[in-house]
């Protein structure tokens, strides 16, 4: 009792209650921060704003990385009724003198129900901004508590501040570089999740690894990385030729004519190897934006066909131009283009890129051919068992013909798929992909369009498997698209998106197709894209591949109808002219020459008018015509009249010479020249 009363009347310093609640919330808040991963450096008790700085740790070492609390502990605040948050004045002197640090956070301790809240004070500082911008003008700011400091929290505590002291350091150093570097322009940017990048670090970095990248189809990395940087780093002339064909391939043409303007400008700088790859992309930006005309590119482009770096490149544009212009004209030049891409491939100096390059054309265009010869074989065997019937020797010899030639390519397409992906090849990869599901669709609707007229009996047709075939095509098409949007290569995306509405309109898949058509229409530049855009309303207009093989078989099918009935037409009037004849005399009369027409008979004409018979039979040789006046002279001339002119007496060919429409034509001629000139078809008498 004594002890009890010991101190009631003693003048002692009184005890303060918020000074109770801020130990009791530092006790309680330091077992929220373990020793492993922070440190406490200091206790501020001088109230400038800040109460307690932690630093980090990490994998067991001290970083210097450190961070600030500012720390609210309340016994009677009451929560907001509409959020459940807690509402704390501050003044701005406070705000700014948190900001004037590095990461700096405020705590809340609520003690009723022994709850933490944090905010950072980047955040608040972001309410306020977005609030106005004259926040500092106003003496005090309500913050609102809203998230709870649990363990979870304190790890985003930790990440912030080592991002933001990480920022800071490279910030210090890379100042410190331009400063002493040649480079004064240069700047350093700092994104919103303080990741730091400086103009120096950028270059060195394009001007390193550009080409590499470029190989491997990283052109859109290429341009992304350029973006980090400010408008003062395109200063060397290697890193704008490298922008430059970057920016070609992703298609944006007119931004790699600026790139490799300056470039040009300054292309003392650049080694001798690279002068020839400067002057072919300038070259080739400038004729396909018009800039160029096309002498003088073809003119260029001859300069450079030795050049060490780029003349095999310019050996694979002309050899896939040539093979192009003889499909256009009608004149097969596969032979020739795969001489010329052998040679490529055979070449010590071929780079692996420039050698995967021309294997993925290869595989296009021999998957072409196999298209086009499948089509000019089953139109041959349809003429032929037109006269013989069905044929089954010939069928089998060209279902041999065609499996195999399909069985090599698919295995070539393999092998390139295999080798792209071997070396990393992305490009060539998706490349090769997306060829063989094009070649892979044209073969399958060249057969279903051009098939063998004539039926086998007891012939049963196997299921369809187009479903499951679409299915597998619409994935890997849409994988390749995939992959050239993402690197940004605009061409092939359009190419893909073509191949893909292509195939969803072969199986009927309107709607979605109609989709395809709608991205392709945002997609499309008509400046950049003329010629994708002519692409685009051809296929809207019935281009698709199948639809113009549909539309060509059915125009033949209209002619060949159109030749049949011009034939029957012929045989009927023919034949009338027989019946007309039959009132005269048909045996030989004195004076008479008799004349075989192949095929269609003996007839009979004056001597005196050989040589009007001669100008109709269109026999204009002399040699010719001396080997006629001989033969009337010991036999019955024959003239085969399949042909026009006729350079020989004789069957020749006999019916070989038939060439269909053409030769009726010209029998019809003869025979009705024949009749009106009363050359009479010859008949025995009974």
């Amino acid at each position: 009792l004594m002890e009890e009363d010991f101190f009631k009347n003693m003048d002692l310093p009184k005890t303060n209650h918020f000074e109770e609640l801020e130990t009791l919330s530092e006790h309680n808040l330091y077992l929220l921060f373990p020793p492993d991963r922070f440190e406490l450096c200091t206790r501020d008790k001088r109230d400038k704003g800040i109460d307690l700085t932690y630093e980090i740790k990490k994998d067991g070492n001290h970083t210097g990385i450190r961070f600030v609390l500012q720390l609210k502990a309340t016994k009677s605040i009451q929560p907001n009724k509409h959020d459940g948050s807690y509402s704390v004045s501050l003044d701005t002197s406070n705000i700014n003198y948190l900001l004037n640090g590095t990461s700096a956070f405020y705590i809340l301790y609520v003690i009723e129900t022994k709850t933490f809240y944090y905010e950072s004070i980047l955040d608040f500082l972001k309410t306020l901004i977005e609030k106005g911008n004259d926040w500092e003008k106003q003496a005090s700011h309500t913050l609102k508590f809203k998230k709870k400091l649990l363990p979870n929290e304190i790890g985003i505590i930790y990440n912030e501040s080592i991002k933001r002291g990480i920022a800071q350091r490279e910030i210090n150093e890379i100042s410190t570089i331009i400063s002493a570097s040649g480079n004064k322009t240069d700047r350093i940017t700092i994104d919103a999740e303080f990741n730091v990048s400086n103009d120096t670090q950028t270059r060195e970095f394009i001007e390193a690894l550009g080409f590499d990248m470029i190989n491997n189809g990283g052109w859109q990395k290429v341009i992304e990385i350029h973006k980090t940087a400010t408008g003062n780093i395109a200063t060397s002339a290697l890193y704008n030729l490298v922008l430059g064909i970057a920016n070609y391939y992703c298609g944006f043409r007119f931004d790699a004519f600026i790139f490799l303007k300056t470039s040009t400008k300054l292309k003392s700088e650049l080694s001798n190897n690279l002068h020839d790859y400067l002057l072919y992309f300038d070259t080739i930006v400038k004729y396909s934006i018009g800039l160029l005309e096309d002498n003088k590119y073809r003119a260029t482009m001859s300069e450079l066909s030795n050049s060490k770096t780029v003349g095999l490149y310019i050996k694979l544009d002309n050899a896939r131009r040539e093979y192009a212009k003889s499909a256009s004209t009608n004149i097969n030049n596969f032979e020739h283009y795969l001489a010329a891409i052998n040679e490529i491939l055979n070449n010590p100096k071929a780079s692996e890129n420039l050698k995967l390059t021309a294997k993925c054309e290869l595989v296009f265009f021999q998957g072409i051919e196999n298209v086009f010869s499948y089509i000019n074989k089953i139109i041959q065997t349809n003429v032929t068992e037109e006269i013989t019937g069905p044929d089954i020797g010939l069928r089998l010899t060209l279902s041999k013909e065609l499996m195999n030639a399909n069985h090599i390519w698919h295995e070539n397409v393999k092998q390139l798929l295999d080798a792209s992906f071997k070396v990393k090849n992305h490009f060539a990869y998706y490349t090769a992909l997306a060829h063989k599901i094009k070649v892979s669709y044209q073969f399958h609707s060249a057969v279903a369009i051009i098939h063998i007229d004539k039926e086998l009996p007891g012939y049963i047709k196997p299921p369809s498997t187009l479903k499951e075939t679409s299915e597998r095509w619409i994935s890997d098409i849409s994988k390749a698209k995939f992959f050239f949007n993402g690197i940004g290569h605009v061409e092939n995306t359009i190419a893909a998106s073509f191949t893909l509405y292509e195939i969803l309109h072969y199986i009927g898949d309107y709607s979605n197709a109609k989709l395809v058509i709608e991205e392709l229409e945002i997609m499309i530049d008509p400046d950049n894209f003329s010629h994708h855009k002519q692409r685009l309303d051809l296929l809207k207009n019935g281009g698709t591949s199948h639809e113009i093989l549909q539309a060509e078989k059915d125009e033949a099918f209209r002619i060949a109808k159109e030749k049949t009935n011009e034939q029957q037409k012929i045989v009927e009037e023919m034949q009338q002219m027989d019946n007309n004849e039959k009132a005269f005399d048909g045996m030989p009369q004195k004076g008479d020459l008799v004349i075989d027409l192949f095929p269609i008979g003996y007839f009979k004409f004056p001597e005196t008018q050989k040589e009007e018979v001669y100008s109709i039979l269109q026999i204009n040789d002399r040699k010719a015509k001396r080997n006629f006046d001989e033969a009337f002279d010991m036999y019955t001339p024959i003239a085969n009249i399949y042909y026009n002119p006729i350079e020989t007496e004789g069957p020749r060919e006999g019916g070989l010479a038939y060439r269909g429409i053409e030769s009726w034509r010209n029998l019809f001629r003869i025979r009705k020249a024949f009749y009106e000139n009363k050359f009479f078809r010859v008949r025995m008498q009974q």
